[in-house]
């Protein structure tokens, strides 16, 4: 089910440097609240067929909580249900993130409707990942950066053990080694 959708683009995709497989899909839910279900429908219907690493992200057009939007009008609980119901039947959650709180504003309210959502999978493959709202440019909507910041595999510490030289071997193997 790879695709273009009404408010979705769904995509599979392989890092070439780690050769790391993962689904993403792109959200653009429109404005109007009457055609948000075709967008929810559709990531239901997605959501049933992820067995691999999945990420959401994109303008949702709609908050999570009532802190996510300043000014305007009062949120309503309506207006939270569907993506917390989404979240919690999918057993998503959000991507680590850091950056502005705001991830769209028309200079009147500000609001925190544009998201990466990721499943449980995604965190067995990409433990370390983080989104990064950018700094705001031309566009009402901030920009977000996934990160895939590569892990660091500790030095190793060579320790020698007294014991060794004991060892009946040891100083012919020492020899060969260093002649």
């Amino acid at each position: 089910m790879l695709g273009k959708f009404d408010q979705i683009l769904h995509c599979y995709i392989v890092q070439l440097n780690t050769h790391k497989k993962f689904f993403l899909t792109f959200v653009y839910g429109i404005n109007h609240k009457h055609q948000w279900h075709s967008m929810w429908e559709d990531l239901l219907d997605l959501s049933q067929q992820m067995r691999e690493a999945w990420c959401i992200l994109g303008d949702f057009n709609v908050i999570l909580y009532k802190e996510d939007r300043r000014r305007g009008d009062v949120t309503q609980d309506k207006e939270i249900e569907k993506m917390s119901y989404f979240i919690e039947i999918r057993d998503l959650q959000e991507m680590r993130w850091s950056g502005a709180y705001y991830s769209c504003t028309n200079k009147i309210i500000w609001s925190r409707i544009d998201k990466a959502l990721i499943n449980i999978h995604w965190c067995e493959v990409f433990d370390f990942t983080q989104n990064h709202y950018l700094a705001s440019g031309f566009s009402n909507h901030t920009l977000m950066l996934v990160k895939f910041p590569l892990t660091v595999k500790p030095r190793s510490r060579f320790q020698f053990y007294e014991m060794w030289c004991r060892h009946q071997d040891f100083n012919r193997t020492v020899d060969s080694v260093f002649p």
